[in-house]
C-alpha cells in the first residue's frame, strides 16, 4: 500500500501537452455536465418555507442604501449581503441578481474543488471530485449553492478552497507573495461564518508547523489575515457598538439561547453515543475498504470470464441503486457519515507519521480543514438527505479527501485505482441522479413581480394564495410583515419588509420591549397586511408564531387586523391579516 500522503499525480512523468489534453477534456466534461444541470434543475433551488429568502432581502437592503449590522441585524459576516446588495443594485430587486450570483459562485466553487482535487490526483479524479460537488450544488433544497441558505457559507467555501489550493501549490521555499495570498484568503473567510473561520485558522497552523515557517513567513500569512476582518469589522464598529455587533448580531445570544442552540446540538450533540455512532460509521467504511481489497485481490487472481462477470454483477448493482433511489439515498448515509472522523484519524497520521513525506502540509492543510468543519455537524454529516443538511456545503472538501483517498493514498495496484476510479463515479451518478429526481418533484410554480420559483405540490397552494393576496392588497414597495420566516414573499411579491427584524424566528426580537418597539414601528408605517405562519418550530423547542415566542406581537396583531384569508398546505398554514382599526 502507498503512504497516507496525497501525491501529485503518477511516479512516471507525462508531458506538458497530454497533460494538458487530459484537463481539457475533464473540464469541458465538467462544464456541459453542469449546463445539462442547471438545465434540468432551473428554479428548483431555495426553499419558500425556510429561510432562502434571508439573504435575498439583506441585499435588496445594501442596494438601498442601507448597512448590515447597523440597520438591520444579520447574523453572519458582511460579505454576502454587501455582494448581493451589488447584485440587485446592477440587476435590480428580484430573485434574477441573486441567481446570477449564485450560479457564479457555484462555478467558483467547482472550479475551485477541480484545480485542488488537481494536486493531488489526476483529472479523472478531479473531474469525479467535482461531479459529486455538482450534484450539491444545484440541489433543489434550502442549502443549494444557487439559492442557498446564506451565501456567507458559500462565499465562505469558495475562499477557503482557495487558501487550501495556495498552501497545497506553495513552492519550496515558500515566497512572500504565495503566503500574502494564503493569508488574504484566509482574511476573506472571516468575513462568512465562524465554523468556516475556525477551520481556515486551523489549517494554516498545521500547514505552518508541517512547513516549519518562520516568523517572517508567518507574519506574511498573518498581517492580511488579521488586518482584512479588522478593516472591515473596524469600519461596521464606527456605526454599530462593539456589543450591539457582536452580541446581537454575529454571536446573537438571545437568538441561541430562544433555540438556535437547540439546532447546533442536533448537527453536532457531542453526546457518548452521538460519537459511538460516529465511530461506527468509520468502522463500516473501513471495512468496506477492506472489502475492496479483497476484491482487487480476487479480481486479479481470476481468469479474464470471470473478471467479465465481475464487472456485469457491478453494473446490474449500480442499475439497482440508480433505479431505486430512495433507498440509495438512505445508504448513502453510510458513505459520508464517517468523514468528518476519517479525516480527522488521517490529519492525525499526517501530522505524526506522514509528517516528513513529501506533499504532507497540503494534506495535512486539507484533512484539518475538513475534520473542524465536517465536525461542527459530524451527527447530521449527509449529502442527499430528505432533509436537507449543512454538511452539503462542506461537499467540495469532502470529495477531493474522497479522491484523494481513494485515487492514491490507498493506491497499491492497478486494480485497486480501477475500483477507486468506479466507486467515485457512483457516487458522483447517484448524487446527480438524485438532484434530478428531487428537482422534478419540485413541480408547482410560484409566481410574483419578483420572479418565480418551483415548490413542492404540499404547500403550492398556500404560497400561491399568500402571495396573491399580498399583490392584490398592497402597493409595490409598501412595507408588509410576513412572520416569522417565509422571506421568500418579500422579494417575489417586490414589498418591503416592515420591521429591520428581516426574519422573526424565536429570539430575533427578544422579548416584550422589542416586540412593543416593534409594534410602534408597524403602526408609523401604517402596515395594512400583515401575513403569519401557523407552522411549528420544533427543531427550535418552540410552537407557532404567537404561541410560545413573541406573543405581544401575536396578541397585537389579532386585535387591531381581521383574518382575511386562511390557506392551508401540507407544512405551512399561512394566515392573512388586513387592518380593521385607523
Amino acid at each position: 500500500m502507498s503512504t497516507l500522503v496525497f501525491g501529485r499525480g503518477r511516479a512516471v512523468a507525462q508531458t506538458r501537452s497530454l497533460a494538458m489534453s487530459a484537463d481539457g477534456i475533464a473540464v469541458a466534461c465538467l462544464a456541459l455536465l453542469g449546463t445539462a444541470l442547471v438545465v434540468l434543475t432551473w428554479g428548483t433551488w431555495g426553499d419558500v418555507g425556510r429561510d432562502t429568502g434571508f439573504d435575498l432581502v439583506a441585499g435588496a437592503r445594501v442596494a438601498h442604501g442601507q448597512l448590515p449590522y447597523a440597520d438591520f441585524p444579520y447574523y453572519y459576516g458582511p460579505i454576502a449581503p454587501l455582494l448581493l446588495g451589488l447584485a440587485a443594485w446592477i440587476g435590480g430587486d428580484g430573485l434574477t441578481p441573486a441567481i446570477v450570483l449564485g450560479l457564479i459562485v457555484s462555478a467558483l466553487i467547482v472550479v475551485l474543488t477541480y484545480a485542488l482535487a488537481r494536486t493531488f490526483v489526476g483529472a479523472v479524479g478531479a473531474f469525479l471530485a467535482s461531479a459529486i460537488v455538482l450534484g450539491v450544488a444545484v440541489s433543489p433544497t434550502n442549502l443549494s449553492y444557487v439559492l442557498p441558505h446564506t451565501e456567507a457559507m458559500t462565499l465562505g467555501i469558495a475562499a477557503l478552497l482557495a487558501l487550501l489550493l495556495a498552501l497545497a501549490r506553495m513552492p519550496s521555499p515558500a515566497t512572500s507573495g504565495r503566503l500574502v495570498a494564503a493569508g488574504a484568503a484566509l482574511g476573506v473567510v472571516a468575513l462568512t461564518k465562524p465554523e468556516l473561520e475556525a477551520a481556515a485558522v486551523a489549517a494554516v497552523a498545521a500547514w505552518c508547523a508541517a512547513r516549519r515557517l518562520s516568523l517572517r513567513g508567518i507574519a506574511a500569512v498573518a498581517a492580511p489575515a488579521v488586518g482584512i476582518p479588522v478593516f472591515v469589522y473596524g469600519a461596521f464598529a464606527t456605526q454599530v457598538s462593539i456589543h450591539a455587533l457582536v452580541f446581537e448580531n454575529l454571536y446573537p445570544t438571545r437568538v441561541l439561547h430562544a433555540g438556535g442552540d437547540k439546532i447546533l446540538r442536533l448537527h453536532a450533540p457531542l453526546t457518548i453515543p452521538s460519537l459511538v455512532h460516529h465511530a461506527e460509521h468509520i468502522v463500516l467504511y473501513a471495512a468496506g475498504i477492506g472489502t475492496m481489497f479483497t476484491l482487487a485481490w480476487l479480481i486479479d487472481r481470476s481468469p479474464r470470464s470471470l473478471r467479465f462477470l465481475y464487472a456485469v454483477v457491478a453494473l446490474v448493482a449500480a442499475e439497482i441503486a440508480l433505479t431505486n433511489l430512495e433507498a440509495t439515498r438512505s445508504a448513502l448515509q453510510l458513505v459520508y457519515g464517517w468523514i468528518p472522523g476519517g479525516a480527522a484519524i488521517a490529519a492525525i497520521l499526517l501530522a505524526t507519521v506522514f509528517r516528513r513525506e513529501k506533499g504532507a502540509g497540503g494534506a495535512l492543510a486539507l484533512t484539518v480543514a475538513l475534520a473542524i468543519a465536517g465536525g461542527t455537524t459530524y451527527a447530521a454529516f449527509y449529502f442527499h438527505a430528505t432533509h436537507a443538511q449543512t454538511a452539503v456545503y462542506f461537499a467540495p472538501l469532502a470529495a477531493v479527501f474522497l479522491a484523494a483517498l481513494h485515487l492514491r493514498a490507498l493506491v497499491d495496484s492497478r486494480t485497486i485505482a480501477l475500483l477507486g476510479t468506479c466507486w467515485l463515479a457512483f457516487l458522483a451518478a447517484t448524487g446527480v441522479a438524485l438532484a434530478v429526481d428531487d428537482a422534478r418533484a419540485e413541480t408547482a410554480v410560484v409566481s410574483g413581480p419578483g420572479g418565480s420559483i418551483n415548490v413542492g405540490t404540499g404547500d403550492a397552494n398556500a404560497y400561491r394564495g399568500a402571495l396573491a393576496d399580498i399583490v392584490r392588497l398592497t402597493k409595490p414597495a409598501e412595507p408588509v410583515l410576513i412572520a416569522p420566516q417565509l422571506a421568500t414573499l418579500y422579494t417575489l411579491s417586490g414589498r418591503t419588509d416592515a420591521l429591520p427584524n428581516i426574519s422573526l424566528l424565536p429570539g430575533m426580537l427578544g422579548g416584550v420591549p422589542a416586540e412593543q418597539q416593534a409594534i410602534a414601528r408597524l403602526k408609523a408605517a401604517h402596515v395594512q397586511l400583515i401575513v403569519t405562519d401557523q407552522h411549528e418550530l420544533t427543531e427550535y423547542g418552540q410552537g407557532a408564531f404567537g404561541s410560545s415566542f413573541d406573543t405581544t406581537l401575536a396578541t397585537w396583531v389579532a386585535r387591531n387586523f381581521e383574518r382575511s384569508r386562511t390557506f392551508r398546505g401540507q407544512s405551512h398554514t399561512l394566515v392573512v391579516w388586513r387592518r380593521n382599526t385607523p
